[in-house]
């Protein structure tokens, strides 16, 4: 149930580490002020977000894992980062409900990459196209203190245990430019 839960903890325990070694293409955004930068493999399919190039969509070769960053329009942190991260967590359910069948949130945690506080949600769930086991993890982040972003990850078990050196490496690779 909290098997990407516990890979993210895990790599925030070891962020401070060297990174994984993969070819990478680095992303920043938004393109006008970038507040973030994220490494994805060369072998992945990674597409922005071609309105504003805030955001930024990302699959494995094989599609079995994907990840979704955005910005979240006009909600700034405030004065408690904290507070607004978790508020953020607590209404990702409504958004899951849209891909996604028995979503078992487990209870929200927060772990910190390169000085940027995440708050995650995941839990295992049913994909809403074919019925198979999924693995999604919601995280809400603000690496300047004053944006939000949103983080969705969507896995199914045996693509997290082949691309786990990879997986590791893209979170490690999330920091401010």
């Amino acid at each position: 149930m909290k098997k990407i839960s516990m890979l993210l903890v895990v790599l925030a325990s070891v962020a401070l580490c060297a990174g994984m070694a993969f070819a990478a293409k680095t992303y920043t955004y938004p393109s006008d002020a970038p507040v973030l930068s994220i490494d994805f493999p060369d072998d992945w399919s990674v597409e922005l977000d071609q309105e504003d190039v805030r955001g930024v969509y990302a699959t494995s070769p094989d599609e079995a894992i994907e990840f979704d960053i955005w910005p979240l329009d006009e909600k700034e942190v405030g004065d408690d980062v904290d507070a607004a991260l978790k508020a953020e967590a607590e209404g990702i359910d409504e958004f899951i409900a849209e891909y996604a069948t028995d979503f078992k949130a487990g209870e929200p945690s927060t772990f910190e990459v390169n000085g940027i506080k995440f708050v995650e949600v995941a839990g295992p769930a049913k994909d809403k196209e074919d019925g198979s086991d999924i693995t999604i993890s919601a995280a809400f982040f603000s690496p300047d203190g004053k944006t939000m972003f949103a983080l969705v990850y969507w896995g199914n078990p045996d693509a997290e245990t082949k691309y786990a050196d990879q997986l590791k490496a893209i979170i490690q690779s999330f920091k401010k430019p």
